[in-house]
């Protein structure tokens, strides 16, 4: 006889799947069909009956646990009434395994980027192989997928990735590689919670900060006079700082997240050093006059001049005008009023005291940075007790030393007494109104 496979519906079966087998033969007989033996006398008797209806075709129905996990050879037999025998194979395969996932690259724990890259793999043991894979974000559903798949407008907080493999049989791996991460993409603050005063009379310098962030306390990075991106160095609070030059420094300090947030506008702190003494003040009892306009100082004659003095009646302040050779730092700062040990016979040192206080009291120091040459305005800022008296006696003589510093190294003392007014505009507009009309008259 001659028997014909004429088809299989499934050449690979997963658990609880079945595959149908069609045959026909040109003779009347016997059959049986066998799985993974070598003839028609061995391996595993899946079906066996009668043929009687050639050449008709028949089916018979294979179900995945009538096999052996793997590849196996189906041999269909038929036996005529003379004893003749002949058989037709087709190959199956059984994979019930489930693949596993790996997830090969991903993003850090607590990342800082609104997206993120995943890349992974799979194997199956089964056999079969790993077919194609789905994934899944946070509550959503999974969704058919490939390896280097990029995840974008992530929000801030917590998310979870999920990835499961699918094999050629259709098995789903039943326990998806996961990976868990947070995205934060705020920066911290920065803040200086001390510094030295504007103008320093001492080489060092010491800083103490903060920051804040809500992921956890950040570290710091400092920079000392400098614009390049390079001299970032991780620091500690307090950072403190010696042997530093004279002139204007200044000092930057950002915090950095967990995450590697930077605070993208660091703190600062600006101020200058000047360590050398100034010349010794005039007499508080005998103040020496202003000096004139275009005048120079007597410490370096060509490094800066005092211009004029510009005054303003209605608010009562004023300006001293300078013209200064580069960059630098321009200072006011009330006398120094030294006590000596044997007052003169004028003055005790109970009043040089009182006196020092009075002086000292009346005007704010002030420093000022000068970018490149030319004129600058320093303004003469009254104190809260110095504005009281003006107030009151609509007339005020404050003394003030000047100094100068340029970046080179360069420097100048002024020492000014000006006479402060504060007169009603109006009134004194109309006073002189009615004195030219009297003398037309």
């Amino acid at each position: 006889p001659q028997v014909t496979i004429d088809s299989l519906s499934k050449a690979l079966l997963k658990a609880g799947e079945s595959s149908e087998l069609t045959w026909h033969a040109d003779e009347n007989g016997a059959f049986q069909l066998r799985a993974g033996g070598a003839d028609c006398d061995t391996g595993d008797a899946i079906a066996s009956g009668a043929y009687g209806d050639q050449p008709a075709t028949q089916a018979i129905e294979i179900a995945a646990a009538d096999l052996a996990e793997g590849e196996s050879t189906l041999r269909l037999c038929l036996t005529d009434a003379a004893g003749n025998r002949d058989a037709a194979t087709r190959t199956i395969e059984r994979d019930t395994t489930t693949p596993d996932t790996q997830i090969d690259q991903q993003p850090a724990a607590l990342d800082n980027e609104a997206t993120a890259t995943f890349a992974f793999s799979g194997s199956d043991s089964g056999g079969s192989g790993v077919a194609s894979f789905q994934c899944k974000l946070d509550s959503g559903s999974f969704e058919p997928c490939n390896s280097g798949i990029e995840l974008i407008g992530l929000g801030e907080g917590s998310h979870k990735f999920e990835v499961r493999a699918i094999d050629n049989a259709g098995n789903v791996d039943g326990s998806p590689a996961l990976h868990e991460w947070t995205v934060d993409t705020t920066s911290p603050t920065t803040q200086i919670t001390r510094e030295p005063p504007s103008l320093a009379d001492v080489d060092t310098a010491v800083f103490e900060f903060s920051g804040s962030d809500g992921a956890g306390p950040p570290a710091f990075q400092c920079r000392l006079d400098s614009a390049s991106s390079d001299d970032w160095a991780s620091c500690d609070s307090p950072k403190a700082y010696t042997g530093l030059s004279q002139g204007a420094h200044k000092f930057e300090v950002r915090a950095i997240d967990q995450a590697g947030n930077a605070d993208p506008t660091p703190a600062t702190s600006s101020w200058a050093i000047d360590t050398t003494a100034p010349d010794e003040p005039a007499s508080p009892s005998s103040p020496s006059p202003a000096p004139e306009p275009g005048s120079k100082p007597d410490s370096e004659p060509e490094a800066a001049e005092f211009l004029r003095v510009h005054r303003n009646l209605r608010a009562g302040t004023a300006l001293l005008v300078f013209r200064v050779p580069g960059a630098g730092v321009l200072s006011a700062r009330p006398p120094q009023i030294t006590l000596a040990r044997k007052p003169a016979r004028s003055r005790t040192v109970k009043d040089t005291r009182r006196l020092r206080r009075l002086l000292q009291r009346r005007i704010k120091p002030r420093n000022i940075r000068v970018g490149r040459p030319g004129q600058v305005k320093v303004p003469i800022e009254l104190t809260k007790a110095g504005k009281k008296l003006l107030r009151r006696n609509h007339r005020l003589k404050v003394r003030v030393v000047v100094s100068y510093r340029s970046n080179a190294g360069s420097k100048a003392t002024w020492k000014f007494g000006v006479l402060l007014r504060k007169q009603n505009i109006r009134q004194l507009a109309e006073k002189r109104r009615n004195k030219r009309h009297q003398t037309a008259k």
